[in-house]
């Protein structure tokens, strides 16, 4: 059972920090969380059994939406709720997936808190090794504007600096601005990610850091930058600087003023 403030704590940090965020998706899949409700079963912290029957409190928003609470840690739960309220503890997939089409609310007293919508909780559901990703596939050539912002999206940028800085696999990253004129529709951000392996498995998570950091009306496109120069390949490895370039061990090596002979 859990009994400490992990997740209350990465709550916090992903509140503060867009970095942060995947990271605490992840712990929350995989966590016990707190919702105040009734089984047939035993009320407390047991957590519930496959098929057991279960009735939630749903809470009124001042605009009248209802909302389900639920709480990082028991602590949370007894302090947004009166005295002996019964409460449940619950894995939090489980409760995403026993509460499908509605809208849930993490630690709502807290000044951290967090409101899921249905297709969020849809997308946690989601997540893994195996969740399908929006990916789109020229089958034919296509001839596509493709420069650099006026302005940079700096927000959306040192976000990713800080994901990327915790990611052994990621090399290099870049970014542009793409556009196809034949589809007609807005330019889009494209980051570029050199790295090391299928860098494919690093989209999901740098998805999650621009969300809610990418200029409101932009769209963000994460493509391969391979080895093979050749394409949009060629324009970051050619054109442009690097935002985000993971240091080698040899010029950190240099940089000390180790390594040399």
């Amino acid at each position: 059972m859990q009994t400490d403030d992990t997740l209350e704590r990465a709550l916090r940090e992903a509140a503060t920090d867009p970095a942060r965020r995947p990271a605490f998706f992840e712990l929350l899949l995989q966590s016990t969380v707190f919702v105040v409700g009734r089984s047939e079963g035993p009320a407390g912290e047991a957590l519930l059994a496959p098929g057991e029957g279960v009735a939630l409190q749903e809470w009124r928003k001042g605009d009248g939406t209802s909302v389900i609470p639920f709480f990082t840690t028991l602590k949370g739960l007894q302090r947004a709720t009166p005295r002996d309220v019964p409460y449940l503890a619950m894995a939090a997939r489980g409760l995403f997936e026993l509460t499908r089409g509605a809208t849930l609310t993490l630690d709502p007293m807290s000044v951290y808190g967090k409101e899921f919508a249905p297709d969020e909780v849809a997308a946690l559901l989601r997540m893994g090794a195996d969740a399908p990703m929006d990916e789109r596939v020229l089958d034919r050539e296509v001839r596509v504007t493709i420069g650099q912002p006026a302005q940079l999206p700096t927000e959306m940028l040192e976000a990713l600096r800080r994901h990327f800085s915790g990611n052994a696999q990621v090399r290099a990253a870049y970014l542009a601005l793409m556009r196809n004129p034949a589809d007609g529709e807005d330019p889009r951000f494209v980051v570029g990610i050199a790295g090391d392996g299928d860098v494919r498995s690093t989209f999901k998570a740098a998805g999650a850091v621009v969300e809610k950091t990418v200029p409101a009306g932009m769209g963000v496109d994460f493509t391969v930058v391979a080895d093979e120069v050749s394409g949009l390949s060629a324009y970051f490895r050619n054109k442009v600087e690097p935002f985000y370039e993971r240091r080698s061990g040899g010029l950190l090596r240099s940089m000390l003023g180790f390594g040399r002979r």
